[in-house]
């Protein structure tokens, strides 16, 4: 039995032994049972690293885990079928061609690798980055995550191409008279690339926050490497380029600490200069007692006398900064004022003409 088990494995199909050819076949189906091992190690290894992650820093061991699954299991896989393809007699040069194939493969499952790492990471960043200072981190995770990606390929397919035998020194040699002119042709979008990292740098703005830029008002929703769009308070998307941000005025609103506003409260002109007085210390009162309102940085006083009034100017800071909030502070100061006017006795002036008529005709 053992020597007609060895007749048939020698027995040659194709030009190879049956033996080797099993083999072969046995390595691809190993490889195909270790992925299955391999994912089922690794999710249980996640398991075990959620369990015990509560910051950020103890989360590495999550990060890893969940980079390394998918390419762990194709490297069983590819491990397989290339244990299988050494089991062939393969002729010389498809030999050579099957070592850089395996060496491009493996360089290219690390790549894989790290790119997994730094996108994991930057989502566990974007996780714990909540209100504060963190806030203004998840502005720069898109940024980050694509310049991490583009270093890691370019990195990763220079090392392809040295192990495959090509001088990469060369290459890049080469490259540089074409390099130029594309940096030439690309020179606004690489203009906006560095506007992108000169908002992450200071940082003028936050998403979310309510700003003003070059006659764009409203709330920052997305910020990348090439433009900024802005939410207009119309429901509308206005898309700013960031090479434009690093020289126009930028206001943030969202950073006022408190909101001015001016208003001019006009009296009849048979108000006398007492009750002028009183009317302004009244106003002062009002300020001073509200919650709405700041009580110091105020002013009050008679101003002018107006062609048909005589008039207070009132100049405040609401505490409420938004907009919403601002009117409604303003408009109860408005009607406090108008109710203590007229408890004193006092009328808002509205615009008149006194005619005089020196001589009646006959």
């Amino acid at each position: 039995m053992p020597d007609e088990l060895m007749r048939l494995m020698d027995f040659e199909v194709l030009g190879c032994p049956l033996g080797q050819l099993v083999l072969a076949l046995l390595a691809v189906l190993g490889g195909l049972v270790a992925r299955v091992a391999v994912r089922g190690l690794m999710a249980r290894l996640a398991r075990l690293a959620a369990i015990r992650s509560r910051n950020a820093l103890e989360r590495v061991d999550d990060v890893l885990v969940h980079a390394a699954t998918a390419p762990a299991g194709w490297a069983a896989v590819l491990l397989g079928f290339y244990a299988a393809l050494r089991f062939l007699p393969l002729p010389v040069d498809i030999d050579l061609l099957v070592g850089d194939v395996a060496k491009g493969t493996s360089i290219f499952l690390l790549v894989w690798f790290v790119v997994r790492i730094s996108d994991r990471a930057c989502d566990v960043w974007a996780e714990h980055a909540g209100d504060g200072a963190d806030a203004a981190h998840r502005q720069a995770i898109p940024i980050i995550r694509t310049v991490l990606r583009v270093f890691i390929i370019v990195v990763g397919g220079a090392f392809v191409l040295q192990n495959l035998g090509y001088s990469v020194g060369s290459l890049l040699a080469g490259l540089g008279l074409g390099g130029a002119a594309i940096a030439l042709a690309a020179k606004d979008t690489l203009s906006n690339v560095f506007g992108a990292i000169v908002i992450f740098w200071d940082r003028p703005f936050r998403l979310g926050d309510w700003v003003e830029i070059g006659g764009v008002e409203g709330t920052v929703e997305e910020v990348n490497l090439r433009t900024t769009r802005i939410r207009t308070f119309d429901h509308s998307v206005v898309t700013v380029p960031n090479a434009s941000l690093t020289t126009a005025n930028v206001t943030n609103w969202t950073r006022m600490t408190r909101r001015r506003f001016e208003v001019t409260v006009g009296l009849t002109y048979d108000a006398t200069a007492d009750q002028m007085e009183e009317a302004a210390a009244a106003i002062r009162t009002i300020i001073e007692e509200s919650e709405d309102l700041y009580h110091d940085g105020y002013v009050v006083n008679l101003y002018d006398f107006g062609a048909s009034s005589l008039d207070i100017a009132v100049v405040c800071n609401t505490v409420a900064t938004d907009q919403v909030g601002h009117r409604q502070a303003k408009e109860r100061f408005l009607l406090a004022v108008m109710r203590k006017l007229a408890e004193m006795g006092l009328s808002i002036a509205f615009p008149t003409r006194t005619v005089h008529v020196e001589t009646m005709p006959k």
